[in-house]
Formats: structure tokens, C-alpha cells, sequence
């Protein structure tokens, strides 16, 4: 009789979910859905948010925890997020240790410039460092076709794979019931909602002078930490700071109920790879303003989710802006559009089974399932919090 090998631990690594940023969702997205309870995964939190000295500390740390995993001969694979910049060089220490102790990986990338990052921010050491972990990845795991191809070109020996950013898929009728009791207040007008970092590379600039140039009612929020005071005073210089809330990053809660009551989504950036504000505004129904860059094409597609509209191009962006805000219609057949792709193509349920054959196929072991069932956490639904203006 062959006895039947014990499950391994699967060892993923990346940033706090409590943090920010795309990593910080999927992860989270992850834990909510139940995959790292069911296949018993064990997080070690590599990155917080903070200080150099609190960065340095919680690297330190992931790296004695895992040590004394590897030491134990019961991991059976190492589940990298890694994004460019020091986030590389971070993670390039923990996997070299693994691969001291023979312990297969997969990168798991998310930056949505780590081509450039390579190209010209690295010489040629670390350029061949770089190389000489993808090559050796069971898998690196691209967020979109296009950057799979790039990962091809730095190492033409990677493995990528493709698989997208999840995100759950929220209840339509609480969408509804926010946009009911939206529509009777008649002192709001149709909210623009913008949801990322405060910069040039995610537009916010352009974006306040496209709505600068808008002759129709709106109010537009901005949900994010960066350049506030840079922003603010450009919506000051403008003339339509008293049409714009600067509500700062923004917790689950108070994002979904602006979610739930947004006429539009806008995300005028410069690089991207596949963001999850998109994915998770689109679930929610809403229509997208956004640019043609990175992986944005193979979720948005030009008047079917939404609108796409050249980077820096400000009176394009002020144009399909004023384009929805005249339509209801065309805003309520976009957003159905969007939120069934996300259905059919970029929801939990979807991409999960996805995610786990991925671990099949690198050779762990599905665990057995216990006596009895797990209850799943969801992240419920809280009563609508109190937005204030950040600095």
C-alpha cells in the first residue's frame, strides 16, 4: 500500500493586507473568499505600511519566520508578490532562500511598470538577477496578456502564466437601493468617482482640469493618499474646489458606499497594469472613463464597459466625461455590460479554481477537508460611514 504524502504548506508572501495598493486587495480578496483557510496557506507579511524603520523591521521578521519554516522541510511552495523597486530586491532575499533549501516558487508580479524599472534602472548584475529568477519560477504569474509578452522579453526562458485580478461581486440590489435614494435627493448631482494614488501617474491632475472645463452639474470625490495638497490647490487655481472632495485613502466600508452611488468611474492613468479599482468599479455597474494603457484594454473596451480616452488628453477626458453625465441611459448599459464581465470573467468564483490549479500543477497536494464545515468571513455590510475631507 503507498502511503499518501501529507499536505505542505503553501508559503505566500507579500504586503499587509491591511496596507494599500493592488497587493494589498488581491491578498485580501483572497482571504475573503476562503482559498487560504481551504488550502491552509500560510501569510507572511514582508512589507507595512510606514518608515524606513518599520519596513525594515517587518522584513526582518518574515525573514526569521520563514527560515524556521524552510528549516522544517514542510513547505511546499513559496507564493511571491512582487512588485519592482525595492519590492524586487526585497523579495529576491526570500526567494534565494528558498532555493537553499530547494523549494520551488512562483512570482506572482504586479508591477505595472516593471519593464521600465528593468530596462532603465538596472545594471547589468541586477538585470541578470532579475532574469535568473524568473527563469528558474515554476510560474510567474502575468495580470494580462501584454504582460506576459514583456515578462517573455526580459526572460525568454519565464513561464508565465496569465491569470487575472479577482474580485468578489457585490449584491445589485444594494447598488440599487444607494442609487434610488441618490437619485431622490435632488440637490445631488451625478458623482464622478476616482479611487488611486494622487498623482501624474494615475491623471488626477488631468482629471481636475478635465472637469474644470465641464459646463454640466456633478460632484467629483477622489479617494486616495499622494499629492493631496498639490490637488487642492490646483482645484483652488481652477475654480472647482467647491465641486471637488478630497476624501483621502479610503477604509472597505466607506469605499463600497461611494461605490454603490458612483454615475461614473474615472481613472485617467499613465501606467497600469490590470487595477483593481477598475475591476472592483465595474462589478458594482458603474461606467469607466479610463485610458488605453497596460492591461486596462483587455477589461475595458471601447463603448462597450466604457470610455477609453488617450493619456494627457484632457478636453478627450472632459469630453467622455460630459458624454455620460448626459446619458443615463448609456451610463446604466455600460455598467451592466461591465459588471457582467466581471461576472463571467474576473469574478472570485471564476478565477479561483484558476488560482488553485496553479498550486496542483507546482505539486502541492490539495488538503483533505476537516469533519466539519468552515464558515467563510465576509465582509459585511456596515451602515454608511462619514466621509471627511483629507489634507
Amino acid at each position: 500500500m503507498i502511503k499518501k504524502e501529507k499536505h505542505k504548506t503553501i508559503i505566500m508572501l507579500g504586503t499587509s493586507p491591511e496596507g494599500h495598493g493592488g497587493i494589498a486587495t488581491v491578498v485580501g480578496n483572497y482571504g475573503d473568499c476562503g482559498v487560504l483557510k481551504k488550502w491552509k496557506v500560510k501569510y507572511v507579511v514582508t512589507h507595512v505600511q510606514g518608515s524606513g524603520f518599520a519596513k525594515a523591521c517587518a522584513a526582518g521578521v518574515a525573514m526569521q519566520q520563514l527560515l524556521c519554516m524552510l528549516v522544517t522541510g514542510r513547505i511546499g511552495l513559496l507564493h511571491v508578490h512582487m512588485s519592482s523597486r525595492a519590492s524586487t530586491w526585497r523579495k529576491s532575499l526570500f526567494l534565494l532562500m528558498g532555493m537553499v533549501f530547494r523549494v520551488p516558487y512562483l512570482i506572482h508580479l504586479h508591477s505595472p511598470n516593471f519593464v521600465d524599472f528593468f530596462e532603465h534602472e538596472c545594471g547589468e548584475r541586477r538585470k541578470r538577477l532579475i532574469r535568473f529568477l524568473l527563469s528558474r519560477a515554476l510560474y510567474v504569474i502575468a495580470l494580462s496578456q501584454g504582460w506576459a509578452k514583456d515578462i517573455k522579453k526580459i526572460s525568454p526562458a519565464a513561464r508565465t502564466v496569465i491569470l487575472f485580478n479577482s474580485v468578489p461581486l457585490p449584491a445589485a440590489r444594494l447598488r440599487e437601493k444607494e442609487m434610488e435614494e441618490s437619485s431622490n435627493a435632488l440637490c445631488d448631482p451625478p458623482l464622478i468617482l476616482f479611487l488611486g494614488h494622487v498623482g501624474k501617474r494615475k491623471g488626477t491632475f488631468d482629471l481636475i482640469r478635465a472637469v474644470a472645463l465641464l459646463s454640466e452639474n456633478f460632484r467629483l470625490i477622489i479617494g486616495g493618499d499622494g499629492e493631496l495638497q498639490r490637488a487642492q490647490m490646483l482645484s483652488e487655481e481652477l475654480g472647482v474646489s467647491d465641486k471637488i472632495l478630497f476624501a483621502g485613502w479610503l477604509g472597505k466600508a466607506e469605499k463600497d458606499h461611494l461605490l454603490a452611488r458612483a454615475a461614473i468611474f474615472v481613472l485617467p492613468s499613465y501606467h497600469e497594469g490590470v487595477p483593481m479599482a477598475i475591476l472592483e468599479a465595474m462589478s458594482w455597474g458603474i461606467p469607466i472613463v479610463t485610458t488605453p494603457v497596460g492591461g486596462i484594454p483587455e477589461v475595458v473596451t471601447e463603448g462597450q464597459e466604457g470610455l477609453l480616452v488617450n493619456s494627457g488628453d484632457i478636453v478627450g477626458l472632459a469630453h467622455a466625461l460630459a458624454r455620460l453625465l448626459a446619458a443615463p441611459s448609456l451610463r446604466r448599459e455600460f455598467g451592466e455590460r461591465g459588471r457582467h464581465k466581471i461576472e463571467s470573467k474576473f469574478s472570485i468564483k471564476v478565477l479561483q479554481p484558476q488560482l488553485e490549479q496553479l498550486w496542483i500543477d507546482s505539486g502541492v497536494s490539495e488538503p483533505e477537508p476537516r469533519p466539519e464545515p468552515e464558515l467563510v468571513m465576509q465582509r459585511g455590510e456596515v451602515p454608511a460611514p462619514e466621509i471627511q475631507p483629507k489634507v
